[in-house]
């Protein structure tokens, strides 16, 4: 269903591409969404290239990294590439982030796409796993939840990992690996991989040479500018070596003085600073927001909906449903971070937004009240379960906007209040 109603956004927004343009097929990586390819998208337009980005997520919770490229993603690939007006044997480039690469892997590798394949652009790529816990910490997750087994194939000695064979020699000539080095991370995973002699630390969540693959070109940016794992598609010098290599097969030099190199942010510029999505960007990425929290759920004029959670939660239980699915059910005992997650697609119609902000810890540093605990803290009444809510109605005619802040404001005596505010719909 999910597939369906993405390649149905798809056939709305776009008109028949068939000879114009040649698609490159963009695939997230763990937990992701295409959001990951907006700063990337003009550049790529304005190469010729026709970028059709996916949001997908593992059909099961026991289905790894193969199971996903062949049970969801190929279905997912194939319907979008027809619905814009591509033959059933259009050749197609990739651009691949994080284990999206892998997924593509699996597909051009061992699932026929090889023929079809014209290049293919691996940014920031587990081939030789995370190498910095990642894995580990996947799959630590609790049992059901559905990335789960997708994100432990990562780990170093993963079953899925030791049974991908290095790509033939006529796939390495179409293969191109980049990566950066963030030089604020203090996760482990430094290494020598490509055996050059110099060992290379990591961008935050994947070793910087653990996209090394024999023979395929591998480039790392360390110079200034985005570097951090989520924000190497606003690195404007590696999207160009990506761009360029897409295009007509150039191999990106590296700078002579790489620790000099910088590059310009393409998440900063042509939107303006209280834009929606640049706010969701922003905040991702740095977490250094003073909103407690965000809710996005952008709906398109189909009334389809793709619903971004980012929350940040201090010694505190967070409860957030849309409908009758619970999108957030988390308790965090460590210092403010972003995290996201993704709602199934809506249909056109009545929807309600459901809140609920529980306090388990609390500290003289560190205090946050419940939502239930005044309506004045809210602006609104509280039903008698604890639940704020909110409903919207989707039309198919127009596009809206759904969102949901937690706000922290010092107070007399008390370092933290919590308070709640909706916009884009009708509190209850």
């Amino acid at each position: 269903m999910k597939a369906i109603l993405l390649a149905t956004v798809l056939a709305l927004a776009c008109v028949q591409h068939a000879g114009a343009a040649q698609p490159v097929i963009c695939l997230h990586g763990f937990n992701g969404d295409t959001t990951t390819f907006d700063p990337v998208r003009p550049l790529l337009e304005a190469a010729g290239l026709d970028p059709i980005a996916l949001t997908y997520e593992p059909a099961h919770p026991d289905d790894g990294i193969a199971q996903t490229a062949t049970a969801v993603v190929e279905p997912m690939i194939q319907e979008a590439l027809a619905l814009r007006g591509y033959p059933p044997d259009q050749p197609v480039a990739f651009l691949t982030h994080s284990t999206g690469s892998l997924v593509a892997r699996v597909l051009v590798e061992r699932g026929g796409w090889e023929a079809r394949l014209t290049r293919m652009v691996m940014l920031s790529t587990p081939s030789n796993g995370a190498r910095t816990g990642l894995g580990r910490h996947a799959c630590a997750l609790p049992r059901g939840v559905v990335w789960r087994t997708y994100g432990c194939d990562t780990r170093v000695d993963s079953p899925f990992l030791q049974s991908l064979d290095p790509p033939p020699a006529d796939l390495t000539e179409r293969y191109l690996s980049l990566s950066t080095e963030w030089r604020a991370s203090l996760a482990p995973g430094r290494g020598d991989l490509d055996g050059d002699g110099r060992s290379h630390g990591n961008d935050g969540v994947v070793a910087s040479e653990s996209g090394y693959l024999e023979n395929v070109p591998m480039r790392i940016w360390e110079g200034s500018g985005p570097t951090y794992h989520t924000r190497i598609c606003c690195n404007e010098e590696v999207m160009k070596w990506a761009v360029a290599f897409l295009t007509d097969g150039t191999i990106p030099e590296q700078p002579i003085y790489p620790r000099r190199a910088r590059a310009a942010n393409l998440c900063r510029g042509g939107r303006e600073p209280d834009d929606a999505r640049e706010a969701v960007q922003t905040s991702v990425a740095r977490a250094t927001s003073a909103e407690a929290g965000l809710l996005r759920i952008q709906a398109d004029a189909t009334g389809a909906t793709d619903a971004l959670v980012q929350f940040k939660i201090r010694s505190a239980r967070l409860l957030i449903m849309l409908d009758d699915e619970m999108l957030v059910d988390e308790t965090k005992r460590t210092a403010p971070r972003g995290d996201l997650l993704h709602a199934s697609m809506l249909d056109p119609g009545e929807h309600t937004l459901s809140v609920r902000w529980e306090v388990v810890f609390r500290s003289a540093r560190d205090r946050h009240h419940p939502m239930g605990s005044g309506p004045d803290e809210l602006g609104f009444e509280v039903p008698a379960d604890g639940f704020a809510r909110c409903s919207f109605q989707l039309s198919p005619e127009a596009t809206q906007d759904v969102m949901l802040r937690f706000f922290r404001k010092p107070g007399p005596g008390v370092t933290g209040d919590t308070w709640v505010e909706f916009t884009g719909c009708s509190a209850e």
